[in-house]
């Protein structure tokens, strides 16, 4: 066993080192203390993945602005393995050398598995024959497969840190171990491929990552099934693929069933995307439109393409794979070629006005509208462009005498590494921030606002936050003691267990496309400077607390007028927020260095769950002071028999003591008690209005009818007379249904983990025996 692995190791000795050097490189990368985080997917799970875990990824209940309801959004609960992961490494490790290690996976990650897909590919092809060719030549996709990374097309995803990009060595290998098994009918490879989707399930579904899901695999199962009939000649077992597939469904289920559901839900967020005609067709087709002049094809098939001073070195692939085509007389080739052209045409999306109109007639399909964005293809067609690349070079290598073949492979390896140094060094995380001026998106953690962040954990579950400066699009900014900053999504919504307002669209009701009501109103009257109406619409949206964060960097640095940063409508200045925030009836109660958190007056202020003062009838907001705790109900509501009365300023507004306790996110325990006996209570909960909001009494749904939508977001319940105990104080809870999916898949889910591991021991055994 021993010699066996020494051989090994000097056969692969080159790819080995090459490997051992890419993952070593990302440790330069970073300062010590400094963290890559923010972005769409915040990666706040680097520095913090235990209250991350907590926070974000067991509910189905954002935590960002008024509270919505998202089973639809299943990425979040996807990261739980991988937060597993990261929980255990971090116990160990900074989240310095953690962020590292992971940039350290996918760079040497990607390259070593590429190279073994070419050399496997070859060995199908061409035998034994010219193995240091054989393995040079696979050196040199890997390498050329990595650098491809720092395209210009494709390195956004290093700048954005979306956790999809894991991708980049995941598919990949995953592709590897089922090429394995089905060539060697060794199906422990096929087991593990399973178990290691479970680790990485981020990228196996979820929003965000979907649409790459989508481009990959279809094709990629198209080409690796016809591959194995045409060439391979070996037998496929259907079981064994059908059994295979069942427990991919059954291992993912715990963030695919809700999902599901969702996609069938009438109205719902990916019922819409999927199935709506407007999202389909033509918002998929205007934001196409606005996109299709960065389809170019030669930036696509001159790869790689890092920078415009080392652009001239992506000459050198095209005209690999060009003479590739003349010398090599392979089916296998041609094959592959199909394949490469077909993800060229998807990647650019923009090949001839007929290939054009072809692409757009696609949004008609459901669901293709994840596909406006058309550079989700890159990472397939890079696949196919290294895989591809390998055959060409090789084509050329065996037709060299041995010198010439070294030398070959000596000057394509050079100018590839060299076309690779702006990744390579760094360059994509070490940049600056979107709008800002001198400002890196890389920063030391101020270590005052881990103890804001500490202090807000302690504060009651009752009530929202307000961050201030707010900022455009949906997004938190806040300086690191060093001349870099974060801007990503709400530290706050994610590493604490309370609600918060970051960016200006976290305001008013959550949509599927169109105008935001209420984030409108709030910047057409911070830019009228009328305070009282800001007031009352913050009194609606169950802002109890304002964290103001004074620094004044966030106002000097040169800010340009990106969505990302101070939306135009509230002050640009340090003073000028100073001077909005004395407009309100607030009161300090901590304060540690920049940072001042305030709380409002109880006479501005309706806790999470209350029983309005009145009830008045209108589909918007009425200002006027006497309504500041009453709740407005729409006019077809108010149609209804039983809020007609009500509505009409019949509702008995006795006073009653409310309280409640939050025993977790989607769970709430609430005391009323009755100063006098009541025929009717509304009770009213400031959370975005959703049906699966369950109302229970005596452990009985209270009527579906009498759940309705209430200040144009919010959730209230209508208990009549005989909803209402007898007894003077009385119990009822607040609970979200959806929430059982989440469980519901996590038994399949672990049910089919154990049927994997078992399949998986039993493979070994018999391989052993």
């Amino acid at each position: 066993m021993r010699r066996i692995n020494f051989s090994f190791l000097r056969e692969h000795k080159l790819a080995l080192v090459i490997c051992i050097i890419l993952f070593i490189l990302p440790f330069f990368w970073l300062k010590p203390g400094e963290m890559d985080l923010g972005g769409d997917s915040s990666r706040l799970f680097f520095y913090d993945p235990l209250n991350y875990l907590k926070n974000s990824n067991l509910y189905y209940v954002a935590r960002d602005g008024i509270g919505s309801v998202e089973p639809e959004y299943s990425y979040d609960y996807a990261l739980i393995p991988y937060l597993a992961i990261l929980i255990l490494l971090k116990s160990i490790f900074s989240s310095t050398i953690l962020i590292n290690l992971f940039n350290g996976v996918k760079l040497a990650g990607g390259f070593i598995v590429i190279y073994f897909i070419v050399r496997e590919f070859l060995l199908e092809t061409y035998g034994k024959t010219k193995k240091d060719t054989l393995n040079n030549v696979s050196v040199l996709s890997g390498v050329f497969y990595i650098v491809s990374q720092g395209s210009i097309n494709l390195v956004v995803s290093w700048e954005t840190a979306l956790t999809s990009h894991n991708q980049f060595f995941i598919y990949p290998l995953i592709f590897f171990l089922l090429f394995k098994s089905l060539i060697t009918h060794k199906y422990s490879y096929l087991w593990i491929a399973l178990l290691i989707s479970f680790i990485f399930s981020p990228n196996f579904g979820g929003l965000e990552s979907i649409p790459p899901f989508f481009a990959f695999w279809p094709i990629v199962a198209v080409f690796l099934f016809l591959y194995i009939k045409i060439f391979g000649k070996k037998p496929i077992s259907w079981k064994i693929i059908i059994m295979a597939a069942v427990l991919f469904l059954g291992v993912h289920t715990f963030h695919l069933l809700a999902q599901a559901v969702s996609l069938f839900d009438s109205g719902s967020f990916t019922n819409v995307k999927v199935f709506d005609k407007y999202y389909m067709i033509d918002l998929g087709l205007n934001i196409f439109g606005a996109v299709l002049s960065s389809g170019m094809a030669t930036l696509n098939f001159l790869l790689p393409s890092p920078n415009i001073f080392l652009r001239w070195i992506s000459f050198l692939s095209a005209l690999i794979i060009l003479v590739g085509f003349i010398l090599n007389k392979k089916k296998e080739f041609l094959f592959i070629s199909i394949f490469f052209f077909i993800t060229f045409f998807f990647s650019t999306a923009n090949i001839t006005n007929v290939g054009v109109e072809f692409y757009k007639s696609l949004f008609y399909l459901p669901g293709f509208s994840m596909f406006r964005i058309f550079s989700k293809w890159l990472y397939v067609f890079v696949f196919f462009y290294a895989l591809l690349f390998g055959f060409a070079a090789y084509s050329i290598s065996e037709k060299l005498k041995v010198n010439y073949s070294k030398l070959f492979f000596i000057f394509v390896f050079t100018f590839l590494i060299i076309s690779g140094i702006p990744l390579f060094s760094g360059a994509p995380i070490n940049k600056s921030l979107i709008g800002g001026t001198n400002i890196k998106k890389t920063f030391l953690m101020d270590s005052k606002y881990e103890q804001v962040l500490e202090h807000i954990r302690t504060l009651p579950d009752d009530g929202k936050i307000l961050v201030l400066p707010l900022v455009g699009f949906n997004y938190q900014f806040f300086f690191g003691v060093d001349s870099g900053a974060y801007l990503g999504l709400s530290s706050i919504s994610h590493l604490t267990d309370k609600y918060s307002f970051t960016g200006e669209r976290h305001f008013g009701v959550a949509g599927f496309y169109g105008p935001n009501l209420y984030s409108y109103l709030v910047q057409k009257y911070a830019k009228e400077k009328n305070y009282k109406r800001l007031n009352q619409l913050f009194t609606l949206m169950n802002i109890r607390y304002i964290l103001y964060n004074a620094d004044s960097r966030q106002y000097e640095r040169g800010f340009s007028d990106t969505q990302f940063f101070l939306p135009e409508s509230f002050p640009k200045t340090k003073a000028g927020y100073d001077e909005f925030i004395r407009h309100f009836s607030i009161q300090q109660i901590y304060k540690n260095g920049n940072y001042i958190l305030y709380e409002f007056s109880k006479s501005s202020y309706n806790s999470t769950i209350f029983i309005p003062k009145g009830v008045y009838e209108s589909n918007d907001l009425i200002y006027d002071e006497k309504n500041l705790h009453s709740i407005f109900i729409d006019k077809n509501t108010c149609n209804i028999k039983e809020f007609k009365e009500i509505c009409k300023g019949g509702y008995n507004a006795s006073d009653n003591d409310v309280s409640f306790k939050m025993i977790n996110p989607v769970l709430y325990e609430v005391t009323i008690i009755k100063k006098k006996p009541q025929d009717t209570i509304l009770l009213v909960m400031q959370h975005a209005f959703n049906r699966a909001w369950k109302l229970i009494i005596d452990k009985k749904n209270v009527s579906k009818e009498s759940h309705v939508l209430v200040n144009g977001y919010a959730n209230g319940w209508l208990l009549g007379k005989g909803d209402i105990p007898q007894a003077k104080k009385f119990t009822v809870f607040i609970k979200l249904d959806s929430q059982k999916y989440f469980w519901y898949g996590w038994v399949v889910t672990a049910v089919s983990l154990a049927v994997v591991i078992g399949l998986l021991v039993v493979s070994i055994v018999k391989q052993r025996h």
